[in-house]
């Protein structure tokens, strides 16, 4: 099952960096790296929570996502948008919907903290690694 999933996560990103227009010499790169950071997720949710999975598969996929862009000399933005796909709390974010519409209110409030949640953990691992790689160039690469 853990192979399926990554084989559906690699094809995913690769159809949707098509889908947005990525150089066509990156696009298997930029699934295989939505494949790896949805492995790392699903190595991870089983010892880790939801929240630090993401956060940790982020920052590997931020990561890895630099240093491709600095290798294929493109903007860092041609490898995170695709590859974050498998991350995004989308399904979340429709439950929250559907619990409000449906008059449960606390489910719906329970599901759009866990959109919350996981969409910051996605954004501070951008963060954290924009930062690391802007310190590390500045500091010391630039000596």
């Amino acid at each position: 099952m853990l192979i399926f999933q990554v084989f559906a996560a690699v094809v995913t990103v690769y159809c949707t960096a098509i889908v947005l227009d990525a150089p066509k010499k990156l696009n298997v790169y930029i699934g295989l790296l939505g494949g790896l950071g949805w492995l790392t997720y699903l190595i991870l949710i089983s010892t880790y929570d939801y929240i630090l999975a993401t956060y940790l598969s982020s920052v590997v996929i931020a990561f890895v996502s630099h240093l491709g862009a600095r290798k294929f000399k493109v903007p860092v933005t041609v490898f995170f948008i695709p590859s974050f796909f498998p991350l995004v709390p989308g399904a979340k974010i429709y439950q929250s919907v559907y619990f409000y519409i449906t008059n449960k209110p606390g489910l719906g409030n329970q599901y759009f903290l866990e959109t919350i949640f996981i969409s910051g953990m996605i954004a501070l691992a951008i963060l954290s690694v924009d930062s690391m790689f802007r310190i590390f160039y500045k500091n010391i690469l630039k000596r």
